[in-house]
């Protein structure tokens, strides 16, 4: 069985996600621009982060990165 995330071409060359190599290229060039953190939240709080958030316009991601941001800004760093 061939993974979800591998896939061939029509040339078969093999692809990320079926995805170009022009593409694939482009996304990791995207990608490297920005630093990954990842956290853990108890089962339940990132569906709520999530309902506040999408009323808020936002993704979870520009939620919690508001929030920091406007944490530091209070400490004057």
């Amino acid at each position: 069985m061939m993974d979800m995330d591998e896939m061939k071409s029509s040339d078969g060359k093999k692809t990320w996600r079926g995805w170009s190599e022009a593409q694939a290229r482009a996304q990791k060039k995207y990608i490297d621009k920005f630093d990954t953190i990842k956290i853990r939240v108890p089962k339940g709080g990132f569906e709520r982060w999530k309902q506040y958030a999408d009323r808020e316009g936002k993704s979870v991601n520009r939620f919690v990165i508001d929030l920091v941001e406007a944490a530091i800004a209070k400490t004057n760093l």
